[in-house]
């Protein structure tokens, strides 16, 4: 019933016609209509899981929420123990978090350096291999048609189509015969 009374208040709302057949088309009202929900209405297990967790506040970095937990603990319960361990022993037990994800930082950095190394490398390396190629098409021994030049990837002069196209002229007219 609420899935029919929200496409029927979309219907109105764009002024097109309700498809359905048990009733017939109702007339625009005068007043204006509020706007229908942007998504359709949900079931009772669909709002279920969507404030499931609602008391659990969610972390995406594991380093954030180590943090958040040692410095709630050290604020307000500093000489309880929980699960075992006492704050300085929970701050042991996940000290391996925190130095992974430091090591994880400095090869990232060390990636974004090494990148920008290749990058000075590769331009430097482009402006060489051009120079060689111009040189090797402007030496009288070898030159644009040699097989020293095709054999370094490019085409030839003699292999190297002209572009050029002719559209044959009789094509278009109807044989006579």
């Amino acid at each position: 019933m609420i899935h029919n009374q929200y496409y029927n208040s979309i219907y109105r709302t764009v002024g097109g016609q309700c498809p359905s057949k048990d009733k017939p088309p109702e007339q625009p009202p005068d007043k204006a209509q509020p706007s229908p929900p942007s998504t359709p209405p949900q079931t009772g297990h669909q709002l279920y899981e969507k404030h499931k967790n609602k008391n659990i506040i969610k972390y995406n970095n594991t380093k954030t929420w180590r943090q958040a937990i040692a410095n709630a603990w050290l604020e307000l319960a500093q000489e309880e123990s929980f699960a075992g361990m006492t704050l300085v022993e929970y701050q042991a037990a996940t000290e391996a978090t925190m130095t992974e994800r430091a090591n994880l930082e400095a090869i990232r950095r060390e990636e974004r350096a090494a990148i920008a190394r290749r990058e000075t490398a590769d331009r430097t390396t482009r402006a060489i291999n051009k120079r060689v190629v111009h040189a090797v098409q402007a030496s009288p021994a070898h030159g644009p048609n040699s097989a020293l030049y095709r054999a370094m990837g490019y085409i030839t002069e003699d292999e190297r189509a002209s572009g050029l196209t002719r559209k044959n002229q009789n094509a278009d007219q109807p044989a006579d015969e």
